[in-house]
């Protein structure tokens, strides 16, 4: 059956509201009646309205019911439907109460770390995004300028594409716009960057259940349901009875007992309508909130339906307010997680509205398990849960909270004795969470995996499941004969669940289940193993063993212990685990990841059709003729498939183990081998990128070598050239001053033989022409492969650094009271960082009698212990030994105190570190200037002395990592992808129909993540590209802010992602042509990486050179100077001053110099740029050529101009004799042609002040042969 094609009809949707203006609705035929109470939940006419009925025509409509379903015909476009309130129960009257806490601005979002979600982007300030305006199709086909500002050629029998579209000229606000956000470039960030401003002011003090409740038995049958109290910001206290019609003020007070009507109140259905009638500041501050909600895109303060938000790594924690109601309104609802994901998997698939139902429930319940998982996670760390099993270990007990199953992570039942333990345990979670994810994307019918989440919080592992049912229950106790005593005795009885497919650790045997096979079909197909029959048993085998399937209570097929999914990666463990030697890798469970199968499988499968290509005589890179069949192929893919249990003498696991090395770490590299891409600009990004490309983060060592030898071998390269080009250039100047003297001694027989009156010789060109040919252009790159790849190794060992330093925090902090661990986590960052301040650091612990000296073990470490834990953790985990010094050479603090912070789950206060002695009493001078000035009120900070650490416990706050297994909507991926295929359509309807499908993507997207969720984030992204492309403009910024929005309260706000997006938007700007949004943006760019990373990223340098251009475009030459210096000090860090880089830029730099008149120093920056270019790139290349000619040119302006200024003088001189004021006349008349010149400048572009320049000089037979080019 053909599955149901989208369909993006929109539907109005009209509310009547008793007493209220009617709500307008406008929703897709696909979404529910659920989806309008959603709706109405947020509109500002009835969000206040939390019980309540709908109804269409009397007819009460239930919350699944499909809004295609109230239609009459397929042309209605819109519906009528009624609000009728209903009475509130005990749970409805909490959920009002809840609610109504979140409109007056009381309720802060449930988050498990502290300001979550910060977004950034309204302080940029940017300007409204300009209409889209009608272009011609030459415009819509404009010619995209180099960022160095070089015109491109066209080619040879190519015709010439118009001219870049002019750029607006910046009104005077723009432009001081611009100047400001200049000077601010490579700044710091604002003290405040990751802390999150306060959007919403409370309506009211308070707004909490009153200390009366519960309703005692004699109220209750008269309907009363709670007691509230409200306090008013005019100083008022309100005592509330809360009853099932509503609401009314009580005469009860804080002593006095009495919940019958106060004189005067009237009753409201809800509380917010009780309140306004009670407060008279009450609705003005509900709209201020409003009016300033309204201003800034919402997506930058709503809450997540179906993600996390990202904690900031560093963080100013806010001052709590007392609210009672705060611990209130928590729902300690009962849930079976179990039992509604999985019915809810086996909700229909057959149509689109089908599917979207059915994802949209899948992602919400799994996201409302893994918040409740995480909240019973911390739970269980703190104690607040009692163990199952409380007489074992403490690392070894097990919990049962709220339906969800609660475990260490840790080698219990001594599965993993022989594999590494513990730590092989631990890796297993993680892979059994990745192949959970698989899993459920093939999604295969009557198959169901467990929900699963992990959360790691101090260096502790807790690993939370829902149970499979029947799997901690018995059958009821039998009574069994003792035979010898003769007594009866109650045995247990038989578990409800067992092992039905896979290893039986029980029995020691392997069992087999016809059905569990047949529903396992699409996953072996999906990881590509082979079907085969069990070894000493009966049956078949589709997976590797360790892999169990079991029926639950429900008769469900459950799988679980899926961590062996894919092969074992059997070269690495044979090469690295030996557990009898010293210094062997941790652990055997060793799996590749499945982007590495995948890849593998795909290369295998290419070579086999292109075998049977060649065997039928098939020639595939020729494209059939339209109407022609494609020819086709059928190959056996049995030979390339993995065959279960057999990773040791398995061939093809073998060839995809030696794969990753072989193949997919050189592509890796290579992928970054293009002096134009983007490097890692922190470890994540690097690891992301590597899972990416199927490498498991265990090969980062071996990155690591790979690195070392590229950047060795392109600093021999570079050393070879910069020498060979020395001679050439010696050689160069050499055969330049001969042929100069040639030309003189022609020029002195020409003269000689016409004083003569002799015949002229005649030229003889053989010398320039043989010079001439001797000038060929040689390639060069504006960063040299040497500094890209050493950024690049960098990268990788900061990362290495940062990994191992996770590891160490986390075996100590394991078996660690929680309240130790910021004392841990403080001392080792002062050991690690903060060396260079104290290198005798102290631990400072409280009350430290109440623990026991193997707990304070860690007071005893020094910077020297750090150092070397750290060496020999790389070297065990990475296979890698760290570089001599490597603490001086590679570490960067506050880059590798984010990346720390990241990786175990650490927020610092934010506040100024400084991680030297010189620059804290720096500091304190500064402050103390400050406050005698009487410019600052702080108290002076204590003296240097008294300052013992760069970091204190106290800066320390631990939030958890959470790992997930929400899955992900494959129906949103899908009519993208209809709708992306149908825009690169010729056909114009096609393009229609093609945004359409588009428009409901989004709509899907938002329908089953929420609008903030970082696959969300993604999906704007590609939209706004895509919208770019087809012109529209203002909707392709729009997406792209929107974008930027969501990455930053979803990935970080100094994330890569975030970068991403930053960048991608930055383009957009300027494409829609706003060069004062461009600069904004890149500015917050280059003050992230100067605050956190390196100013000295190779990336970097390409960012700031297309502002200049840019800025050059619009005539703001002196402020494209000003950042073009800055540029210039910044890559004389990077590359030095005889680097291409250098060379090109003070070129750059001498144009620009010119066109501000200031000709000395452009003929300096010219010579240096000449002297920088013949070392780098050669005498001979195009650039070195004329950055000689404009050295040329400057200076023989300079000596016309020299020449000028000695006949004006002396003629000046003349006239003075002769008369003052005539002279003064004459003088005015000689410095016409000066002045002249001046405006000329004012006027003239770049180009043409250069063209100006260049024709001072002459033109010889060389120029004019270049110019024919």
């Amino acid at each position: 059956m053909a599955e149901e094609q989208p369909q993006n009809d929109t539907l109005t949707v009209n509310v009547s509201v008793k007493g209220a203006k009617p709500i307008e609705l406008s929703l897709f035929k696909t979404e529910t009646v659920n989806d309008v109470y959603q709706h109405i939940g947020v509109v500002p006419e009835a969000h206040h309205i939390t019980s309540f009925d709908l109804f269409q025509q009397s007819q009460l409509l239930t919350p699944e019911t499909l809004l295609a379903d109230l239609v009459s015909s397929v042309q209605q476009k819109s519906i009528q439907l009624d609000l009728k309130p209903k009475t509130y129960t005990a749970k409805s009257i909490l959920d009002h109460v809840a609610k109504t806490r979140d409109i007056v601005g009381l309720n802060e979002p449930e988050t498990f770390g502290l300001n979550s979600g910060v977004s950034k982007i309204n302080d940029l300030k940017l300007g409204k995004i300009l209409e889209n305006t009608v272009e011609s199709e030459k415009e819509e086909e404009v010619l995209k300028e180099t960022a160095n500002g070089e015109e491109s050629k066209a080619k040879e029998g190519e015709e010439e594409k118009p001219k870049a579209k002019e750029l607006p000229k910046p009104t005077a606000d723009e432009e001081l716009e611009i100047t400001q956000a200049i000077d601010n470039y490579f700044g710091e960030l604002n003290a405040d960057y990751y802390t999150p401003e306060t959007i919403v002011t409370p309506a009211v003090r308070a707004l909490h259940l009153s200390s009366w409740n519960p309703v005692p038995l004699n109220y209750k049958s008269q309907g009363h349901l709670a007691y509230i109290v409200v306090q008013t910001f005019e100083s008022e206290t309100l005592h509330v009875t809360g009853s099932t019609t509503g609401f009314f003020i009580n005469k009860s007070s804080s002593s006095r007992f009495d919940p019958s009507p106060r004189e005067n109140s009237n009753q409201s259905f809800t509380l917010y309508d009780l309140i306004s009638k009670s407060s008279k500041n009450f609705l003005n501050i509900i709209k201020g909130n409003t009016d300033r909600l309204n201003s800034i895109d919402p997506i930058t303060f709503l809450r997540p339906q179906t993600g996390f938000l990202a904690n900031p790594w560093i963080t100013k924690a806010s001052n709590p307010s007392p609210d009672f109601g705060k611990t209130q309104f928590e729902d300690n609802t009962q849930r079976d997680f179990n039992d509604e994901y999985q019915s809810i998997k086996d909700f229909p698939t057959a149509t689109l509205s089908d599917r979207i139902i059915r994802e949209r429930l899948l992602t919400k319940t799994a996201y409302e398990f893994t918040s409740n998982a995480v909240k019973g996670a911390l739970a269980v760390l703190t104690g607040a849960i009692a163990p199952m099993n409380p007489t074992d270990d403490s690392i070894d007990q097990i919990f049962l909270h709220n339906g969800i199953f609660f475990s260490f992570g840790v080698d219990a039942s001594g599965f993993f004795e022989t594999r590494g333990g513990n730590l092989a345990a631990r890796a297993s979670t993680n892979q059994d969470l990745k192949a959970i994810k698989f899993w459920n994307s093939v999604d295969a019918k009557g198959i169901y995996t467990l929900l699963t989440t992990i959360v790691d919080y101090a260096g502790k592992r807790v690993v939370c499941q829902t149970p499979v049912p029947g799997l901690f229950t018995s059958s009821e106790p039998k009574e069994v004969k003792n035979e010898e005593t003769g007594e009866v005795e109650l045995i247990d009885g038989e578990p409800l669940t067992k092992i039905d497919y896979g290893f039986d650790d029980a029995s020691g045997t392997y069992k087999s289940n016809d059905e569990f096979v047949n529903a396992l079909d699409p996953i072996r197909k999906a990881i590509h193993y082979k079907r085969v029959k069990v070894e000493n048993g009966d049956g078949e085998t589709v997976t590797n063993a360790e892999i169990k399937g079991m029926y639950g209570t429900d008769r469900r097929k459950y799988v679980l212990d899926l961590f062996n999914t894919t092969p074992l990666d059997v070269e690495f463990k044979d090469e690295h685990y030996h557990p009898e030697k010293e210094g062997s890798y941790p652990h055997r469970q060793l799996t590749t990841r499945i982007e590495a199968v995948q890849e593998w499988f795909a290369t295998k499968g290419r070579e086999l059709i292109n075998k049977e290509a060649e065997k039928q005589g098939v020639d595939l890179s020729k494209k059939s003729e339209e109407g022609e069949e494609n020819p086709k192929l059928v190959i056996d893919d049995e030979p390339i498939l993995f065959t279960p249990d057999k990773c040791q003498t398995d061939e093809n696991v073998r060839a995809l183990s030696k794969f990753i090395k072989s193949d997919l770490i050189p592509s890796f590299l290579d992928s970054f081998d293009s002096l134009g891409n983007i490097l890692p600009i922190d470890g994540a990004h690097l690891s992301s990128t590597m899972h990416k490309s199927g490498i498991n983060i265990r090969y980062l060592g071996y990155i690591a070598q790979e690195l070392e030898k590229r950047v060795k071998s392109s600093l021999e390269s570079e050393e070879k050239t910069l020498i060979e080009n020395k001679e050439a250039s010696e050689a160069y100047e050499k055969k330049l001053e001969e042929l100069k003297k040639k030309t003189e001694a022609k020029l002195k027989a020409k003269t000689e033989a016409l004083q003569r009156g002799e015949e002229v010789p005649k030229d003889d060109d053989k010398d320039e022409e043989k010079l001439d040919d001797e000038e060929e252009d040689t390639d060069a790159y504006p960063v040299a492969e040497s500094k890209h790849f050493q950024y690049f190794y960098e990268i990788v060992i900061q990362e290495l650094i940062a990994r191992a330093a996770k590891h160490v925090l986390r075996d100590q902090a394991l078996s660690l009271p929680l309240d130790l661990v910021p004392a841990l986590v403080s001392h080792f960052h002062n050991c690690l960082l903060g060396s260079s301040f104290n290198q005798t650091p102290q631990a400072i612990i409280e009350q430290s009698d109440f623990y026991n000296e193997k707990d304070l073990s860690f007071t005893k470490w020094t910077p020297e212990i750090v150092r070397e834990l750290i060496f020999k953790d790389v070297q065990v985990w990475y296979r890698y030994d760290l570089p001599e010094n490597w603490d001086a050479k590679f570490v960067k603090p506050v880059q590798l105190q984010r990346e720390i912070a990241l990786k175990f789950g650490i927020q610092w206060q934010q506040r100024e570190y400084f991680f030297t002695k010189e620059a804290y009493e720096a500091h304190v001078q500064v402050l103390t200037k400050e406050k005698k000035s009487k410019r600052s009120r702080s108290v002076s900070p204590p003296a240097s002395s008294e300052k013992l650490n760069v970091f204190e416990a106290q800066d320390v706050s631990l939030a958890p990592i959470i790992k997930d297994s929400i899955p992900r909507s494959t129906a949103g991926e899908q009519i993208f992808e209809l709708g992306r295929q149908s825009l690169l359509q010729a056909d114009e309807s096609k393009k229609e129909e093609g945004l359409a499908l588009i428009s409901e993507a989004i709509a899907v997207y938002e329908q089953v993540y929420g609008q903030v969720h970082p696959e969300v984030a993604k999906l704007y992204a590609t939209l706004a590209q895509l919208y770019q492309e087809l012109g529209l403009k203002r909707e392709a910024t729009l997406l792209s802010r929107r974008s930027v929005a969501v990455s930053e309260r979803t990935f970080g706000l100094d994330s890569h992602d975030t970068f991403v997006a930053l960048l991608n938007l930055a383009f957009l700007e300027i494409e829609n042509g706003s060069v004062v949004n461009m600069v904004k943006i890149y500015g917050l760019l280059t003050r992230i990486w100067g605050t956190i990373f390196s100013t000295q990223h190779v990336s970097l340098s390409s960012i700031v050179t297309n502002v200049i251009f840019y800025l050059e475009r619009i005539g703001l030459n002196k402020v494209s100077l000003k950042l073009l210096n800055k540029l210039i000090d910044l890559t004389i860090k990077i590359h030095g001053k005889d680097s291409y880089a250098y060379g090109f830029l003070k070129y750059r730099y001498s144009y620009a110099l010119a066109v501000d008149e200031k000709f000395k120093l452009a003929l300096d920056s010219a010579s240096e740029a000449y002297g920088a270019l013949k070392i780098s790139i050669g005498p001979k290349h195009y650039l070195t050529k004329q950055a000689k000619l404009l050295v040329d040119n400057f200076t023989a302006y300079q000596r016309v101009q020299s020449q000028n200024e000695k006949i004006t003088k002396q003629r000046m001189k003349e006239l003075a004799k002769k008369n003052q004021a005539e002279a003064q006349t004459q003088t005015v008349g000689k410095s016409n042609k000066s002045i002249k010149t001046k405006k000329e400048f004012e006027s003239k572009s770049v180009d043409e002040v250069l063209a100006f320049v260049n024709g001072q000089a002459g033109s010889s037979k060389k120029n004019k042969k270049k110019n024919k080019k």
